[in-house]
């Protein structure tokens, strides 16, 4: 009897247990997926609403997310602005059903994107409840730095050396019949810009091209076209080294002899500059020539040395001068002239000191603890500016302190009263314009005094002489009380008396 008793409860359990499974996996179900977890801005993003069951025949939900990170495209029934609802009468039945909503990402954060309602299910078409939620996150877009070209070609002439994506100077010679030169250019990366300076129209000699390519995190990078047009008619090849004559290239340099080099390509060029070619004496000869231009330098050998020596040429006169420069590291600073109108402070003096094998013009402190120290204006990495050279340690270095001031002019001086003039003037001339106002006042304080004491004894002797005048005593006599003048004029006795 109990095994029967025991045996009825455990089939009721697995009974009521089944019953449980059975309402389980018939009850309406509901997914919410995303394309994406995570998206940029700007990015599309669907958001995939699903719900599955027995005999579904209609859906009624409710979408609600945040308007100010997503913006609602398409897929639902209605709504926007934040909440959107999807309503479907379905027949014939199915069991699951899906509906894609479409999205737009404007900003970075997180919006929660979240579904509710109900769901038609059964021959009796009961409401089942339905539900679900996901969070999803936008992000800024990591922006490519890539600049580099894919592709680089003219539309007349041929790159040297063969384009390649990391080399970013390129020579091009073109025939005199090629007045323009396009050039056509691809980045890499497709969200990049690019931009072609320089004119297309090709003047007789060097011209330059430079692409400028942007990516979209704003890095750059510039590819430098150096176009030479030809001075020869087409068809005419320039003469060699061999053709020329010695007369045409020869000339001189501090007195002695030298010919123009018609080939450097043994030399490594200065950082910044670029081979190109220019005019000498009616013969394209390579030079060197940095990017803005300021430097074009020549080579010239003497007929006992093949070394190379670098030089400007003085086009008024023809006559060549020796760079001076001094090599650190990477880097050339090539000396020159410190600018016109510019006032040096008074604690530096002018000197000329041996620089780097050159006899350098150039400034000195008068601090005899910085006499180690000279101070030149140099041209290096594309600008111009104040260096300090270390004649101890050979060693030279940028040195915005050295400042320079512009001068200034007569037209300004008369503008100025005197107490800007004396502001302007320097130590120096400040001292001695102090002790020559002390001197003037001294000078004018004595002259005062003695005016005064010349005035003084003066007006002494002329009191003496005016009582000389007014008392005649030879004239002046007494009668009793009675005074009598000498011109009889009388005084009457007092009645009185």
């Amino acid at each position: 009897m109990k095994k029967i008793k025991f045996l009825s409860l455990v089939i009721a359990v697995i009974i009521i247990i089944s019953s449980f499974f059975t309402l389980t996996t018939s009850a309406a179900t509901s997914v919410l997926s995303f394309s994406a977890n995570t998206v940029n801005v700007g990015d599309k993003v669907t958001v995939t609403v699903s719900v599955k069951g027995s005999d579904i025949s209609g859906v009624d939900l409710s979408v609600s997310y945040n308007s100010d990170i997503l913006r609602y495209d398409s897929g639902a029934t209605s709504g926007g602005a934040g909440s959107l609802k999807i309503v479907e009468l379905i027949l014939p039945t199915v069991n699951s059903k899906s509906y894609s909503l479409s999205f737009t990402a404007l900003k970075a954060g997180s919006s929660q994107i979240s579904f509710n309602g109900t769901v038609a299910e059964g021959d009796n078409a009961a409401d089942v409840s339905v539900g679900a939620s996901a969070t999803l996150s936008v992000i800024n877009k990591v922006l490519s730095g890539n600049a580099n070209l894919k592709s680089l070609r003219l539309g007349v002439g041929t790159l040297s050396p063969a384009f390649s994506p990391d080399i970013t100077t390129y020579d091009v010679l073109i025939p005199n019949s090629a007045t323009k030169c396009l050039v056509y250019a691809t980045t890499a990366d497709p969200d990049a810009t690019l931009d072609v300076e320089g004119s297309s129209t090709m003047e007789v000699g060097a011209n330059k091209r430079v692409v400028v390519v942007t990516a979209p995190n704003g890095t750059q990078k510039s590819y430098t076209i150096n176009i030479t047009r030809s001075d020869l008619p087409d068809g005419e090849t320039p003469p060699t080294e061999s053709d020329v004559t010695s007369d045409t290239l020869s000339t001189t340099l501090e007195s002695a002899n030298y010919v123009v080099a018609t080939d450097i390509s043994s030399i490594q060029m200065f950082k910044g500059f670029t081979a190109t070619t220019a005019l000498y004496n009616g013969v394209d000869v390579p030079v060197a020539i940095d990017n803005d231009g300021n430097f074009k330098i020549y080579y010239l050998k003497s007929a006992d040395s093949e070394a190379l020596i670098p030089c400007t040429l003085d086009n008024e006169t023809n006559t060549f001068k020796k760079l001076k420069y001094i090599t650190q590291g990477e880097y050339t600073y090539i000396v020159t002239e410190f600018p016109k109108g510019k006032e040096i402070d008074d604690k530096y003096y002018r000197i000329t000191a041996k620089i780097s094998d050159f006899d350098i013009e150039c400034y000195a402190n008068q601090s005899s603890e910085l006499n180690d120290f000279y101070y030149i204006y140099c041209f290096a990495n594309d600008r111009y500016g104040v260096y300090r050279y270390d004649s101890r340690e050979n060693t030279i270095h940028r040195y915005p302190e050295f400042k320079l001031t512009d001068a200034t002019t007569d037209t300004n001086v008369k503008d100025l009263n005197f107490l800007d003039k004396f502001a302007s003037l320097p130590t120096n001339s400040k001292l001695m314009v102090a002790c020559l106002f002390v001197a003037i006042v001294v000078a004018i304080t004595l002259i005062i005094l003695i005016i005064i004491k010349l005035i003084h004894n003066r007006n002494d002797n002329l009191i003496f002489e005016d009582e000389d005048d007014d008392l005649d005593f030879e004239n002046v006599s007494f009668d009793n009380d009675f005074l009598i003048s000498s011109n009889d004029n009388s005084f009457d006795k007092d009645e009185d008396e």
